[in-house]
């Protein structure tokens, strides 16, 4: 997205921008500097398919148990590394619990 093209966009007026992209499984939130350069963005994708390494680690940990629902967030700052992780809660019988994968299928 160019934020520089947008009718609001007057980099005398305001030090930041913030835009808000969103769907009905999804939201991005991402912060632009004057210059129209992004600075930050928050990501989060709800119930998605989740990768094959992802899938693997729960099931070869936990086998008995399914994914009852699950959250991919994506968080960058300019000048950082970029994270990614995933959090789910998968179930069996009357228990759940709530896990946070890293996108090589790490348990954190």
């Amino acid at each position: 997205y160019n934020i520089s093209e947008s009718p609001l966009f007057d980099n005398n007026k305001f030090e930041a921008y913030e835009v808000i992209f969103q769907q009905s499984k999804s939201r991005i939130i991402a912060t632009y500097d004057a210059n129209g350069k992004i600075v930050s963005s928050f990501e989060r994708f709800y119930n998605i398919m989740l990768p094959p390494d992802v899938m693997a680690v729960i099931y070869n940990q936990y086998p008995d148990w399914t994914v009852h629902k699950d959250v991919y967030l994506v968080s960058y700052y300019r000048f950082r590394d970029v994270k990614k992780i995933y959090k789910v809660q998968i179930r069996k019988d009357n228990l759940k619990k709530n896990l946070k994968i890293d996108v090589e299928g790490n348990i954190m």
